[in-house]
């Protein structure tokens, strides 16, 4: 049996030697095409179905595909357009977790996120980035 599974892991690296694989995109793709899936039988919603399946077989193309230059210019523009909404998250998370013990300012120059220690009374912050000094209260 272990000599058989062995047999099979070389077969498959074998198969996927040159082409695409895995990467962010494709993962949020089979991510989508799952969440929709459950839709369509939560709701009986054939065309759903249908939409989850054909971004299914595209996520799968792109795994199997072996223009990699393609695939990785792709990536790059999807993690360019998502990059913005998932800092902005989790700026949001930070801000929850240290509600009690920091403050949060945005430099007046360059916009940067400055988080300063609550309870210090008038404070001068001097920004990392552009150097712009902010006397506010914490």
């Amino acid at each position: 049996m272990r000599r058989f599974l062995e047999n099979w892991k070389w077969k498959i690296q074998r198969f996927m030697y040159g082409r695409y694989g895995m990467d962010e995109l494709t993962s949020t793709a089979v991510l989508i095409s799952l969440l929709l899936w459950l839709i369509s039988i939560w709701f009986s919603l054939r065309w759903l179905n249908t939409a989850a399946f054909v971004i299914m077989v595209w996520a799968c193309w792109r795994s199997y595909s072996k223009n990699i230059p393609k695939r990785r210019q792709e990536n790059d523009t999807f993690l360019r357009l998502v990059h913005k909404p998932k800092s902005w998250f989790g700026l949001q998370q930070n801000r929850w977790r240290d509600r009690k013990t920091h403050r949060y300012f945005h430099c007046s120059g360059c916009k940067a996120v400055l988080r300063v220690p609550k309870g210090r009374g008038m404070v001068e912050i001097t920004c990392p980035k552009c150097g712009a000094v902010i006397r506010k209260k914490t």
